[in-house]
C-alpha cells in the first residue's frame, strides 16, 4: 500500500531470515543462519530524508551456542 511522503510517522515492523544453502566445515552450518526482527518508528526530516530509530532483535544460529543481539538501530534513508 503506498503512503504518501514526508507526512506523519509510521509504524515500521519487519523480519528477515538468512538461510545457508550449504554445509561448511567450519561455521555457518547449513540451514538457518540468522533472523533479524525490527520494530520502530519511521520520521521524516527533511524533503525526501526519513529516520528509523527503533529496535532491532538479531537471532544467530552456530554450531555451538547460538547468540542473540539486542541493537538500538538508527538507520537514515533518502529517496530520489
Amino acid at each position: 500500500m503506498p503512503f504518501e511522503q514526508d507526512k506523519d510517522p509510521l509504524l515500521v515492523v519487519w523480519s528477515e531470515a538468512f538461510l545457508n544453502l550449504n554445509d561448511a566445515d567450519s561455521e555457518p552450518c547449513e540451514g538457518m543462519d540468522r533472523w533479524r526482527n525490527f520494530v520502530g518508528v519511521s520520521v521524516p526530516v527533511a524533503k525526501g530524508v526519513m529516520l528509523e530509530p527503533g529496535y532491532l532483535n538479531q537471532a544467530v544460529f552456530r554450531q555451538g551456542e547460538d547468540r542473540l543481539d539486542h541493537i538500538a538501530s538508527m538507520p537514515m534513508f533518502y529517496r530520489v
